[in-house]
């Protein structure tokens, strides 16, 4: 059996440029943040702006000629399509952080009589970190399984 560490700088740092993010926004929604709902939501709005720009960041890189897509084995139709798949949950989590985002900035502000609840908003967030870290899983389990197979694991 074959048993070595493989260290590649051309793996994407996931881990690195989302994962921060990630932690802190659970940290303050884990927090039971007594007061009114325009302190905690203005709390949020700024782990949430975070997440939206590391999530962005990933996803362009994830997207460009050199990031993650060029690990996915190109002779494997279907890693392809569940690259695509992640990619396109990836575009849809973003969506959805960006429109919590400006709801969690109105409710701070005060702005809208229309704001959903502070609960409506966790129970969201929840959802939204738990879809990318599922997502995120998936994105580096995709990666491994072609560069095992690109390596020959087995063989």
């Amino acid at each position: 059996m074959l048993h070595s560490t493989v260290s590649s700088p051309a793996l994407p740092q996931t881990e690195h440029r989302v994962a921060p993010a990630l932690e802190r926004l659970q940290r303050v929604l884990a927090a039971d943040c007594p007061g009114n709902d325009q302190e905690w939501a203005s709390g949020c709005w700024y782990s949430v702006a975070r997440l939206e720009r590391k999530l962005r960041q990933h996803l362009e890189e994830v997207k460009s000629a050199d990031g993650s897509s060029t690990l996915v084995d190109p002779t494997r139709p279907s890693l392809l399509r569940h690259w695509e798949d992640v990619l396109h949950a990836y575009s849809d989590l973003l969506e959805s952080v960006m429109a919590i985002k400006w709801e969690l900035y109105h409710l701070a502000q005060g702005t809208s009589k229309a704001a959903p609840s502070r609960e409506n908003l966790r129970r969201r967030l929840e959802h939204v970190l738990s879809a990318l870290q599922h997502h995120l899983k998936a994105e580096t389990d995709l990666i491994m399984e072609s560069v095992v197979t690109d390596i020959g694991v087995g063989d």
